[in-house]
This record gives structure tokens, sequence and C-alpha cells, in this order.
């Protein structure tokens, strides 16, 4: 049996993962709604111009560590018997563990920046729980596009 990380990230498959993947995160940020979703766009808009690759460079860095912390999930799907096309739904039954999955591979990240990144992303950090785990669902719908 294929792993995720073998399906996800081989060859032309990867580029498009990171694409679909950068769509989804333009698109959630352009749906937040109120003074949150003010300032995801503003921080967005900001990073975006001082470096516009800023998000595909993330998501493309970033990409292997989080395929790899979603390789349980995609085992257990499998193992259940479920169809690899099911990631979304069945992610989306385990938004709150997946959000945790995630944002275990930025907590551990993190401890490599300098210490105001390290700063902001704490104050952030409790917020983005929640966001992450509402993304959850889309995320897999997104990655389900690209599996077999």
């Amino acid at each position: 049996m294929e792993t995720l990380k073998e399906i996800l990230l081989s060859g032309e498959r990867r580029s498009a993962v990171i694409a679909s993947t950068v769509d989804l995160v333009g698109r959630r940020v352009a749906a937040t709604k109120g003074v949150a979703g003010m300032a995801a766009r503003g921080g967005l808009g900001v990073v975006k111009r001082v470096s516009p690759t800023f998000v595909e460079d993330a998501v493309s860095s970033l990409l292997p560590d989080f395929v790899g912390a979603l390789e349980p999930f995609f085992s257990e799907l499998k193992h259940n018997g479920a169809g690899a096309r099911e990631l979304g739904g069945f992610l989306g039954a385990r938004d709150s563990a997946v959000a945790d999955a995630l944002l275990g591979v930025t907590d551990e990240k993190i401890s490599d920046a300098r210490p105001a990144v390290q700063s902001a992303y704490r104050r952030m950090r409790g917020a983005a729980h929640e966001h992450v785990r509402d993304a959850v669902p889309d995320l897999g719908d997104v990655l389900s596009e690209h599996l077999p």
C-alpha cells in the first residue's frame, strides 16, 4: 500500500498539491469574517508585498511534514477499507485531532525561529487551533483530489 507521502509528494503531483493548498489558504483567509478576517487579510497582504512567493514557499517547505502528520489518519482510513477519495470526510470527522497533528508540526518548527517570530506565534497559537480545525475538511477534500 502506498503511503500518503509517496502519493502526494511524487513528481508533478507535488506541484499540483502545493498549488491547490495555496489556493485553499487564499480562500480560507478571504472567507474569514470580522476582525480576525481583517487581520488575516492584512497580514497576508503585507507578507505578499514583502515576498510574493511566501505562501507557496511556506507550503512547499512544510508540506512533507504536514503530510507526515496526516499519514496515521490515512493509514487508518485505508485500514478501515475506505477509499482514498474519502479522505476529506474522514479527516473532517477527526478535525480536532488533525488540527493538533498539523499544529504540532508548526510548534516544532517555531523553536528554530527568531525570538520575535516565536513571540508572535505564541500569541496567535490559541486561535490557530480553531482556524485549522475549521479548515480540516476542506484540506482533506483538496488532498483527495490528488489521490488515485
